[in-house]
């Protein structure tokens, strides 16, 4: 790289070539922006021209209607293409932090790009604790970019021209270990977030076990139930001794939602069976909080805490949802406009039908 590009420090990000044959045509990045935060939280956000990168205007792996269905209905088939592209994405820009190659994640635009338009590809990488270079390889074919790149919200580096074949010089960056307390803090909000108001079906779930009486001994003996049985698959699940697909977890969890919502209709009682039933939804739906929890990723060494921490977040999250509608429930009782029990009947009857319209649409989507 040129001297009249060298930063302060000798800050410097350098491009090496990756194997000649990642991609058999140009990559066509424009831009290229390279953020680290003070938790080791890399993000590596590349401007392109996706669909000639994908199809390589007809020499490409994937034909044009092959990169439609990209972004087409969710089916097996698009998840493998999906995995396809983004596989041979992370193959063409790579990070490293002290001479290792750090595993990332790739995302892909939420729409379809158009003929010629660019669009945002994100590399996601977690850099471990401890001081060292952060460096990024990227394929030969990448020609000249503008990168821009920020440290802990400090930018050093700004629209710098480079290009593939500079000698690799990393930026310095100096990640802290996290403590217990700032992962329990993060995993708790992450765990409120997931439910609200991220997790639409879970809180249609609470609401038609408050539904059942609209009095806070039933509710409470049910949410502790849902709480105790969601813990365990929770704990099961992201240490890897139970493990279902989701594609099988999410339809069941929405098929709960109906069926709960439809025993109202019968019970005015939190009896054993329907503490049982309670129970055993509990279990399916840890199996979707340990999916998402695995997808945000689980910090070495503070497994423990982080799970507990995210089933807090989501316990104070159901909390606040059920205090919300006996709170609402209050206010209607107190108006003396709508009786207790029809109101009760429609609304178990909308949230059962909204379940089993999700539970259809889970199923058809694989």
């Amino acid at each position: 790289m040129a001297r009249s590009f060298r930063l302060p420090a000798a800050l410097l990000l350098a491009l090496v070539m990756l194997p000649a044959g990642a991609w058999a045509h140009a990559l066509s990045f424009s831009k290229a922006e390279l953020r680290v935060t003070k938790a080791g939280e890399a993000t590596l956000t590349l401007r392109l021209d996706l669909r000639r990168l994908v199809t390589g205007d007809g020499e490409g792996d994937l034909s044009e209607a092959e990169f439609s269905a990209l972004y087409g209905a969710a089916t097996p088939a698009r998840a493998q293409l999906r995995a396809r592209v983004t596989g041979d994405l992370s193959g063409a820009a790579l990070l490293y932090f002290g001479g290792r190659q750090l595993e990332s994640a790739v995302a892909l635009p939420e729409r379809e790009p158009a003929a010629g338009d660019e669009a945002e590809v994100v590399l996601r990488a977690t850099v471990p604790p401890g001081s060292g270079g952060l460096g990024l390889r990227v394929n030969e074919g990448l020609g000249t970019v503008a990168l821009s790149a920020w440290v802990n919200e400090v930018q050093v580096m700004d629209r710098v021209p480079v290009s593939p074949g500079g000698a690799p010089e990393p930026i310095a960056v100096t990640i802290e270990a996290e403590s217990g307390a700032r992962t329990a803090l993060r995993y708790v909000q992450l765990g409120v977030l997931h439910i609200v108001p991220l997790g639409l079906d879970h809180i249609l779930f609470v609401l038609a076990l408050c539904l059942l009486s609209l009095r806070w001994r039933p509710a409470l003996l049910q949410a502790t139930a849902f709480t105790v049985a969601h813990s365990i698959t929770l704990a099961l699940a992201v240490t890897g001794a139970v493990a279902l697909p989701a594609s099988v977890v999410e339809p069941l969890i929405a098929l709960s939602i109906a069926v709960v919502a439809l025993e109202n209709l019968v019970s005015r009682e939190a009896r054993w069976w329907r503490l049982g039933l309670v129970f055993g939804f509990g279990l399916l739906h840890g199996l979707g909080f340990a999916g998402v929890l695995q997808e945000l990723g689980l910090p070495a060494g503070r497994l423990a805490v982080a799970l507990l921490s995210f089933n807090a977040g989501v316990e104070v999250a159901q909390v606040a949802v059920i205090a919300a509608a006996f709170g609402v429930a209050a206010m209607w009782q107190r108006s003396g406009l709508l009786a207790e029990v029809p109101m009760r009947k429609r609304l178990s009857l909308g949230i059962a039908a909204v379940g089993l319209f999700w539970t259809v649409e889970r199923l058809l989507a694989g």
